[in-house]
């Protein structure tokens, strides 16, 4: 009883998000998890974005993950890397360091 009394709040308050977002012409920023009420609020956009409408209805969201939960952060890592040397090779030309002095002493997050 007490879990359905719960679940039932959760939809209320995340359809409840998802309606005044539109309304106020707001900006959903989340921590990019798929759990709790940030799960509750996705199902109410993926719900009711097109209720009744032919188009969708925009609301922009953000979903700020943690870098260890990203999938493809290898990939990320050396594109990363490859366009930060080129924006240090263009920085730095007259340094007398070099863009891999750089690029060895940034701090990559790692678990």
């Amino acid at each position: 009883m007490l879990l359905q009394q719960r679940q039932v709040k959760l939809k209320i308050l995340s359809i409840g998000v998802f309606f005044l977002s539109i309304i106020i012409d707001a900006w959903l920023i989340t921590a990019g998890t798929n759990a709790g009420v940030i799960k509750e609020v996705g199902k109410a956009l993926n719900n009711y974005r097109y209720k009744n409408r032919k188009h969708a209805l925009d609301v922009p969201c953000i979903g700020i993950g943690s870098w260890k939960h990203t999938s493809g952060i290898e990939q990320l890592d050396r594109t990363l890397r490859a366009s930060l040397s080129v924006i240090l090779e263009n920085e730095i030309s007259s340094s007398s360091h070099t863009p891999q002095s750089f690029l060895e002493a940034l701090p990559m997050v790692r678990d």
